[in-house]
């Protein structure tokens, strides 16, 4: 009787370490870094934003002309806008707001707008309504001719 429950014990850390395993290599999200934005002496902005989404930074678009810009860290011409834009910081306009969404962490967002690929860039209004949407583009200024 015991030979059998060591062999069910068995079975069960054997099926058990595989769902380990198996739910451990799964895609991970990673973070999608973005630097600050450029601010003078007493704090005020005095170049456009370039920063991680939140729901809240919708808000920019008061004030601002907004994109979305939905990359994905595992995406090379994604990481070209990327990096063109952080190194362009200072040259993004004041009334720019290009807000950087994870595009695998981002299902809802990606469904609202209609976007069903990686590095596609959406305007967006105040209320979070699409103005105009477009794909690729490797620098500041292909982004820039892009806004409406």
């Amino acid at each position: 009787m015991n030979k059998y429950i060591y062999i069910a014990l068995g079975v069960v850390i054997i099926i058990g370490g595989g769902l380990i395993i198996s739910n451990n290599t799964r895609k991970v999200s990673v973070p999608l870094e973005v630097p600050p934005v450029v601010v003078d002496e007493q704090g005020n902005r005095i170049s456009g934003v370039y920063e991680a989404f939140a729901p809240e930074k919708i808000a920019y678009a008061q004030e601002s002309k907004t994109v979305l810009f939905f990359a994905a860290s595992w995406c090379p011409s994604c990481r070209t806008l990327d990096r063109n834009l952080q190194q362009s910081l200072s040259a993004i306009p004041a009334d720019v707001a290009i807000l950087k969404v994870d595009y695998d962490a981002s299902d809802e967002l990606k469904k609202k707008y209609g976007v069903t690929r990686q590095h596609t860039l959406v305007q967006i209004d105040a209320e979070g309504t699409m103005i105009h949407s477009w794909s690729g583009g490797s620098s500041l200024d292909s982004v820039l001719k892009e806004i409406k």
